[in-house]
Order: C-alpha cells, then structure tokens, then sequence
C-alpha cells in the first residue's frame, strides 16, 4: 500500500477497496448492508468501476466547481429535508456520471460557507498585503523592476487562487523611467457574487432506494472517524506519538495496542457500568477527559 505523502487518495482508494473486499470476504458480511463513504479526493473513472466490480455501494462528494449544471438546475428547486437536528434544502435528480447512472443531491452547507467565508478574508487580507509590498517595490526608481510585462506577472502569480483571481481589479502603470505604479481593489459587487457561490455541496451515491436524509447522514458520518484520529492523536492517553520504537513489527504493534485502547475506552463509555451522569456521546471522549483532568503531564514509563 502506498503510504507515502506524495499519494494521492484516489491512488490509494484501489488499494483499500481490495482490502475492504477481501476482509469482507473474510468475515462473510453482507455487502447490500455495508457502505462506503469517501470524498472528492477519490473520484474517478477508474475507482468508480473498481467499486461497481468489487460490488460496494457507496456516498461520495462531488465538486462543485466541476460541475456547474447541477448547481444551476438546483438554485431554485431546492426541496426541505428533515434531518436530526436541523431542515436541509435539497435537490435531488438522477445522472450519468462516468458512465453509469448515480442519484445526486446537491445543496448548500452553511457550515462549509462559513468556512469559506473565512478563508476568503484571510485570503485578501494576505494577498493585499503581497501586492501592498510589490507596490512600494516597483514605486522607487530601479532598473531591476523589468518591464511592465515582468510587473503583470508578478501580480498575476500572487493573485492566482481560486475566488481570489475573481474579485481583486488591479493595473500597472509607468510614472517615469524605471518607476511604475500598481494600483489594486476589492471589487466588493464581484466579492458578493462570488459569496453566493459558497456553500454548495454534491453528493452522489448508488443508494438509489435511500431518501435524501440517509445519504446526507451517510456522509456526515466521517466526522465519526475524523473524531477518531483526533481522540488517537490525544498526548496523555491511547498516545500514537511519540512511539519510543523504530523496528516496523513495535510500531504495528504500538498502533494496534492505541486502537485496541481507543476501542475498550468507547466499550466502557456505551456500557451500562458507564455513569450516566458524566457521559455524553462524544464516542469515549468524555471518558478520556475526565482521565486527563486526573493525570499529571504525559512521563515516558520505564
């Protein structure tokens, strides 16, 4: 398996959809009961057939920037979905994607837009200040400055990032030999249309018989696993790092005694010993709290 940080996951994905198939194998599970999720980091045509020839189902993310009709087809025919907590407006159709027919739903995640909306301010901020410098560079007279062209592309390389490139006017001009002026905005109308783009979300599945609601719920279920990483990752308690071990065969085995760890804590917390009282569903996290707020700093034992 590639472990590598250069792979990618969709070079990964072939590797683990094998294994998936042979453990499943292994444990005689029912494939119909069992489905996979993944996100836009795996798609392709390739990994799509190896799910249809290993025979698992699945949810999986779209994105959004790649497929433009759909967004458009549900601007104004998104539908409410009740979910747990909270109502989703949702579009849902059927389409060929690499070949095959998936159902799709697409809608907005205020979560993510805000996220967004984040990263774009800090986005603007950082490239405001990069022309910012370009611009008090290029104003003192310099031959090394280069030509208008040389100026152009600077400018061009530091706005080339995705929304950043769309609301950013800018332009270069000669003052006197050798000294150049740039002058730079936020078109703040091309700023508003690119906010109402924010949010949109695609999912695409082969669970044609599933409503709206339990494809969404499906896909939200990384965050579960996303939780473990964090909860394994905890300094004092199921500890992955530091390992204290350098041969291949003590670090699996280190790993294997962390998710072994981090698997009685989540027994422990779904048991009726579990006090009640102290425990909320938070996957064993509870538990590891209350461990930690009773555990001096993390020492290396003997």
């Amino acid at each position: 398996m590639c472990i590598r940080d250069s792979c990618s996951d969709s070079n990964v994905f072939k590797d683990i959809v094998a294994r998936l198939r042979r453990r499943f194998a292994e444990l005689d599970l029912d494939l119909d009961k069992h489905t996979l999720v993944f996100d836009r980091g795996n798609n392709s045509k390739a990994n799509m057939a190896l799910l249809a020839k290993a025979g698992l189902h699945y949810v999986g993310a779209l994105t959004p920037y790649q497929h433009p009709k759909l967004i458009e087809q549900a601007r104004n025919r998104l539908e409410p979905v009740q979910m747990a907590q909270e109502t989703i407006n949702v579009f849902r159709t059927q389409t060929v994607l690499w070949g095959e027919e998936r159902t799709v739903l697409v809608f907005i995640s205020e979560t993510l837009k805000q996220g967004q909306r984040c990263g774009i301010g800090a986005a603007i901020e950082k490239t405001e200040k990069q022309l910012g410098e370009v611009r008090d560079a290029i104003g003192k007279p310099d031959k090394r400055h280069g030509k208008r062209e040389d100026i152009e592309a600077r400018v061009k390389a530091i706005i080339n990032k995705q929304f950043i490139r769309d609301v950013f006017v800018w332009e270069v001009s000669q003052t006197k030999p050798d000294c150049w002026r740039l002058q730079f905005h936020v078109d703040q109308e091309r700023l508003e249309q690119v906010e109402k783009a924010l949010g949109w979300r695609i999912l695409m599945t082969d669970r044609h018989d599933w409503d709206s609601a339990q494809i969404i719920q499906a896909y939200h279920g990384q965050a579960n696993i996303e939780s473990v990483f964090r909860n394994v990752k905890n300094p004092y308690h199921l500890a992955v790092r530091p390992q204290f071990h350098w041969t291949d065969q003590k670090i699996a085995v280190h790993f294997f005694m962390c998710v072994m760890g981090y698997l009685m804590s989540c027994l422990l917390y779904t048991s009726d010993a579990a006090d009640d009282l102290l425990c909320v569903d938070l996957g064993g996290r509870r538990i590891i709290k209350k461990k930690n707020n009773n555990t001096q700093p993390h020492q290396r034992l003997p």
